[in-house]
């Protein structure tokens, strides 16, 4: 085998473990931004997710509230009407 052909061997066996090398690269590359994309979503997700629950939380909050006023109105429309009943009639 002469020099020319042995660095030839040489360069094909380099550009190969290159390429293989490079290839091996890429594909952690593309798990690594599959993996980014998976925990955005998951993010979103539970971002979503928080805002549901919050906005469920508000609503049963003003719910509760409006319940709350209605019973104190009530309360004071008995206070009110018991008042008038034990005041003597003229």
């Amino acid at each position: 085998m002469d020099y020319v052909t042995n660095t030839a061997w040489q360069d094909d066996a380099d550009i190969t473990s290159q390429r293989d090398y490079i290839k091996r690269v890429e594909d952690e590359i593309q798990a690594l931004q599959n993996q980014e994309s998976t925990l955005l979503a998951r993010g979103q997700a539970i971002e979503d997710e928080g805002a549901a629950r919050m906005e469920s939380s508000k609503e049963q909050f003003d719910k509760l509230r409006k319940e709350l006023e209605d019973n104190n109105a009530q309360l004071r429309k008995f206070k009110d009407d018991l008042q008038r009943s034990l005041q003597p009639n003229e």
